[in-house]
C-alpha cells in the first residue's frame, strides 16, 4: 500500500494505492476504484460511463461537482505498450504520485501496475489513474474532477 495527504483549499485529501484500488478521501466524500475479478465477494458498484468515452459521469450536490471518465487501453501490441509508457509517464508527473507494482511470472516488459497522480487545480481537484494487468492485454485509465463551486 502507498499513501499521501494533501492539504487543499482548506480540506485534507488522504491518497492511497491498495493492490488493484485507489481510493481518494475528503471529509465524506470519496471515490474507490477496484478492478477486482469477478470472483470477489464483495458487490461491485460501477458509476460512469461505458468504455464507448462518449458521455463521462457527472454528479452534483450542493457545491460540489464530481466528473468522472473511464478509458479502457489495449496493450497486446508495441503501440500499446506505448501508450502504456505514456500514460504511466504523465501521471508521474503529477505532484502527488503514487504506484505500486505487483511481482508476476510472465509480466514481460511491464509489470501489473496501479499508478495514482492527484493534481490541485483552483477550485478543486484532478485525479488519474492507471490500473494495468498484462494476463488481462489491457489497461484501464481513469479521470475525475472534483470541483467546489
Amino acid at each position: 500500500m502507498a499513501s499521501a495527504g494533501l492539504r487543499h483549499l482548506d480540506l485534507d485529501f488522504q491518497v492511497h494505492v491498495i493492490a488493484t484500488s485507489h481510493l481518494v478521501r475528503c471529509g465524506r466524500w470519496s471515490e474507490l476504484l477496484s478492478c477486482a475479478d469477478g470472483g470477489e465477494m464483495a458487490p461491485v458498484l460501477s458509476l460512469g460511463p461505458d468504455f464507448s468515452g462518449r458521455q463521462p459521469f457527472r454528479y452534483l450536490d450542493g457545491d460540489l461537482h464530481f466528473e468522472f471518465e473511464i478509458g479502457l487501453i489495449s496493450t497486446g501490441g508495441a503501440s500499446g505498450l506505448e501508450q502504456l509508457d505514456r500514460a504511466r509517464a504523465r501521471i508521474g508527473r503529477f505532484p502527488v504520485h503514487l504506484a505500486s507494482e505487483f511481482a508476476a511470472e510472465k509480466a514481460g516488459r511491464c509489470p501489473p501496475m496501479t499508478c495514482l497522480g492527484v493534481r490541485p487545480l483552483e477550485s478543486g481537484l484532478e485525479v488519474s489513474s492507471l490500473h494495468y494487468y498484462p494476463q488481462e492485454s489491457a489497461a484501464v485509465l481513469s479521470r475525475s474532477v472534483t470541483a467546489l463551486r
